[in-house]
């Protein structure tokens, strides 16, 4: 036995050994390429499969409400739909607690070289994210009602609100998963696979939506007849249904990502019972987004009421035609900051702060043409703007108005986004935490209580461009005292030590 087992023993370490060898020929060539790429195209190609992932996130929801405001019922179902964003909210920020904690340890532990316990993490990630989403399934099932009126839901507009949400909630669990692990799949150095498994979902829904929403025979979309063949006429629910299935078949993909070993990081069975110690990491982690999350529900939620009470369910739906808008044009942002992230992390750590400082001016150049030419569109265009979701007579004058207010400060918002991001790049995760806060709980809750007490419904709109000012003021004041100290290390760095690398454009 002793004998047959020498010669295994000795091909499993020669095997470990190429293994290691790869992946340190594979974190060399990474950090050449952190260190010595052009900015630009590093950023661009960096850049572009995260944007693309968070445009595809916004797709989810944006085609639910596309279709869902060609129903007869459309100012209702969409003010219904519009209800629910709190609680769909709450639920999301349990996916990211697990799913981004889970990512930032991963990676971590891979970076460490530590494969073993980077599968702990990824087992866990598995049935933590099962365990939350089936706890949240259950108490918004239960609580779905009174919840929904505490968020803003009128007799009107509960039957609708609800009809969405409880499909959703139903498929909590899947999605659950299905965020964390597809998340994963970004730490362990697979992003386009995270951005196949969230494309292959939302080309599912937009396929589903019509057939699940609509009765067979004609719909009328742009002025244009779409005739379905066969369609099963559920309206709201039924938009929930075809997010549901999409959800399932993004979580089919996870399946086939792990279990066919594709990944470096493997789940195994052992590894799927709860850990104490790497679940409390997990959390630490995945805190900060988690609360940011739970301060947008809350944001929401105010919002959603004082709408309803100074504009009834006509407000509900323009804000939520509003905020689809505003989804498309901040996710791209998102995008650029996931992609930036490890070219400002990994150059600060290596004091190569000139390309640092390059990487965050060129990010912001790249948000504020986004921005900036989103802004243009809207300005020219809101009333095409607010038909894409909705043709209701009662509600496009509302809708314009509010999307000319709400997003009346979205051309610097690419700079104030990127600028506040950048702390948390740089470590300063408390900094960044505590400027995200300053808008959600600082200042717009208490703006939406007051403003419209003079305002009225107005006010509700004006609360958005003045907390984005007051922000975008607060940050420059703040990022232009970080850049000082940034163009000082540089000196101190460049007149001390030969640089890292060339920092060649």
């Amino acid at each position: 036995m002793n004998q047959q087992a020498e010669p295994t023993t000795e091909a499993t370490s020669v095997l470990v050994e190429s293994v290691e060898s790869t992946s340190s020929n594979a974190q060399k060539r990474r950090e050449k390429l952190l260190a010595e790429k052009s900015i630009p195209l590093l950023v661009i190609s960096f850049i572009i499969p995260t944007i693309v992932g968070m445009l595809v996130n916004a797709i989810y929801n944006v085609v639910d409400r596309f279709w869902i405001g060609k129903m007869s019922d459309s100012a209702a179902a969409m003010a219904g739909v519009g209800v629910t964003l709190p609680l769909t909210t709450i639920a999301f920020s349990f996916m990211v607690l697990v799913g981004i904690g889970s990512t930032a340890l991963i990676s971590l532990k891979l970076g460490e070289r530590k494969k073993v316990d980077a599968e702990k993490v990824l087992g866990n990630c598995a049935s933590l994210s099962f365990i939350t989403g089936l706890v949240v399934m259950i108490v918004g099932l239960f609580a779905t009602e009174p919840l929904l009126r505490l968020f803003g839901a009128s007799d009107n507009t509960m039957p609708f609100a609800r009809d969405y949400v409880y499909v959703l909630l139903f498929f909590n669990v899947i999605n659950s998963v299905q965020f964390s692990m597809s998340s994963v799949m970004r730490g362990v150095g697979h992003p386009m696979w995270s951005v196949i498994t969230q494309a292959t979902g939302a080309i599912v829904n937009i396929i589903l939506d019509p057939f699940f929403i609509f009765d067979a025979g004609i719909i009328h979309v742009f002025g244009f007849e779409i005739n379905l063949p066969f369609g099963l006429g559920m309206g709201v629910k039924g938009a929930a249904l075809a997010t549901g299935i999409a959800q399932t078949i993004s979580f089919a993909i996870c399946l086939f990502y792990y279990l066919s070993k594709k990944s470096p990081v493997h789940l195994r069975r052992k590894f799927l019972s709860p850990s104490m110690p790497i679940a409390k990491r997990i959390f630490a982690i995945g805190m900060s987004s988690f609360a940011l999350q739970c301060a947008a529900s809350a944001v929401q939620a105010v919002s959603n009421f004082q709408l309803r009470s100074f504009g009834g369910d006509n407000a509900l739906t323009a804000i939520t035609i509003v905020n689809s808008v505003a989804m498309f044009c901040i996710m791209p942002l998102i995008g650029i900051n996931q992609g930036i992230q490890p070219i400002i992390g990994f150059n600060y750590g290596a004091r190569n702060f000139r390309r640092v400082r390059k990487t965050f001016f060129f990010a912001v150049v790249i948000a504020s043409v986004m921005t900036i030419t989103a802004s243009v569109f809207i300005w020219l265009f809101p009333t095409h703007v607010v038909r894409f979701f909705s043709e209701d007579p009662t509600v496009a004058p509302i809708a314009v108005n509010a999307l000319r207010w709400v997003l009346f400060v979205l051309p610097v918002l690419g700079y104030q986004i990127v600028s506040a991001n950048y702390f948390q790049f740089v470590g300063k995760s408390f900094v960044a935490l505590i400027m995200t806060l300053l808008r959600q709980i600082i200042l717009l809750i208490p703006l939406y209580l007051v403003l419209p007490l003079f305002f009225g419904l107005d006010g509700i709109w004006f609360a958005s461009p003045i907390a984005d000012g007051v922000s975008v003021v607060i940050t420059t004041v703040v990022i232009s005292r970080e850049l000082l100290l940034l163009t000082k290390k540089i000196h101190q760095e460049e007149g001390s030590v030969t640089p890292v690398a060339m920092d060649t454009v």
